[in-house]
């Protein structure tokens, strides 16, 4: 049977209107997970939570003992954080043309947040200091609803803020992200498949001239202000990793990719045989969860964040961090 040009014009339209509704559906989704640090968390409207949270809800990130890992959970770890910092503020950065990275009904974002440790957390008495730390999220969404979530966030700057681990120090300012030319245009699969093969040849197999080809020559580690910029400083952060893990496996657990950026989550796996942060090798194996986000500019890494749980991996060497 021949197609007539009517149902040929027909099939395009409803192309076109699926691509519209699928567009609309991420626009959604990201909306509703600015909400979560916008108006849960800035403004503690916690009724929020049993509109645009599944009652099944599964939470990955680790609550305190005696939180359970669900929405009853994250309702109260919302009224512990805010009973500890009630001026808390999070501030969302904004990362593609559309706000946050969106692909597959999942989306992510970055945080800075900023507060005043004038209550108790947990056992933990306030401080009065102002405080501030960084947080990446993974949230997934089903029939417009939040149904599982996954991040990382530094617990151990926090901790250290408090007063209740040693070690505290400002990251200073960043570096500015580097102009590009705009002559180089990659995809955002291709974007992807540079990140895999900077996890895979850079980091787990130590090859440190991947950086070269991979990082802008003033490309910012912004979550690292101190460390060179441009290949020598991810060569400089992979180099105290492999060092103190000479086993150092990162398997990564998803990625997102919209436009010239890219988020991951990751496992991290080794053995502690060398020096890490002044700690002696210990011998012990560990293994930790991080997010990172890339942004890519004429074919390469431009700015990078991250977020690895330090504080779970002291633990796991059996440094005292608790608290």
């Amino acid at each position: 049977m021949t197609m007539s040009i009517g149902d040929d014009i027909g099939k395009r339209i409803k192309a076109l209107g699926s691509q519209l509704g699928a567009a609309q559906k991420k626009t959604e989704e990201k909306r509703k997970f600015r909400h979560i640090p916008e108006i849960i968390m800035n403004k503690g409207e916690l009724d929020l939570i049993d509109r645009e949270i599944a009652e099944d809800y599964v939470e990955h990130i680790p609550l305190p003992p005696g939180f359970s890992p669900n929405r009853e959970g994250f309702k109260q770890f919302v009224v512990m954080l805010r009973t500890a910092f009630p001026d808390l503020h999070y501030d969302v950065d904004h990362l593609t043309s559309n706000d946050l990275i969106g692909e597959n009904q999942k989306v992510v974002h970055r945080l800075t947040a900023h507060g005043t440790h004038t209550g108790p957390w947990g056992p933990i008495p306030a401080s009065g200091k102002c405080m501030t730390w960084t947080e990446i999220h993974f949230g997934l969404y089903v029939q417009d609803m939040l149904v599982e979530h996954w991040g990382n966030i530094d617990s151990l700057g926090i901790m250290q803020q408090m007063g209740v681990i040693p070690g505290w120090v400002e990251k200073g300012s960043v570096p500015p992200t580097p102009q590009t030319s705009g002559k180089v245009v990659t995809t955002y699969q291709q974007n992807s498949a540079m990140v895999r093969r900077y996890m895979r040849e850079l980091w787990n197999k130590g090859k440190l001239e991947v950086a070269d080809e991979l990082v802008h020559p003033q490309g910012v580690s912004a979550s690292l202000p101190y460390m060179p910029v441009g290949p020598e400083g991810v060569k400089l952060n992979v180099t105290t990793y492999r060092s103190a893990f000479p086993n150092l496996y990162i398997l990564i657990q998803d990625i997102l990719a919209e436009e010239n950026v890219v988020a991951i989550r990751f496992t991290m796996l080794g053995t502690h045989q060398g020096t890490f942060m002044g700690i002696p090798p210990t011998g012990k194996e560990f293994e930790v969860d991080g997010c990172c986000i890339f942004s890519f500019g004429d074919g390469q890494i431009i700015e990078h964040w991250q977020e690895t749980d330090l504080m779970g991996l002291f633990v796991q060497l059996g440094v005292g961090v608790g608290g």
